[in-house]
């Protein structure tokens, strides 16, 4: 499978779920978010 390892497919695919499930659960709890705003930046 084009130089890759089942292992690392399995790596990836464990890590978006942990994204996935973390996004989930601060939107569901609906987390502050505690960072100032930050200025744009200038347009080019």
């Amino acid at each position: 499978m084009a130089g890759v390892t089942d292992a690392q497919v399995i790596e990836v695919a464990a890590h978006v779920a942990s994204k996935l499930f973390t996004n989930i659960i601060g939107i569901v709890s609906q987390v502050t978010v505690d960072m100032p705003a930050q200025p744009n930046l200038p347009k080019a």
